[in-house]
């Protein structure tokens, strides 16, 4: 069997920058938790393409396989769940 470790390492991350979050939004003010959400969402653009790739919303570009063949991408993927959990931060539920 030949593990994904880039999958793993991925995983990996986003449960580490899901704790991170958490952590520290939680102290920071309302308009730092602001920024903070903004910088993370444009972080996980690339990793949010992968789905909108894959469920075919768009027309097949050169460019994005070019993008997607680049040693490490998956690793992207990580972004996603740190400005979920900065998001839900901000509403204010957070995870208690």
């Amino acid at each position: 069997m030949n593990p994904n470790w880039l999958g793993v390492i991925t995983a990996i991350l986003a449960v580490v920058g899901f704790l991170v979050a958490y952590r520290v939004a939680i102290k920071k003010p309302l308009k730092s938790r602001v920024w903070l959400v903004v910088i993370a969402a444009i972080a996980a653009i690339p990793g949010a393409s992968f789905a909108v790739h894959y469920a075919h919303l768009f027309p097949e570009m050169a460019w994005y396989y070019e993008f997607r063949s680049v040693p490490g991408s998956e690793v992207m993927m990580a972004c996603s769940d740190l400005s979920g959990q900065l998001l839900d931060q901000l509403r204010g539920d957070g995870v208690d």
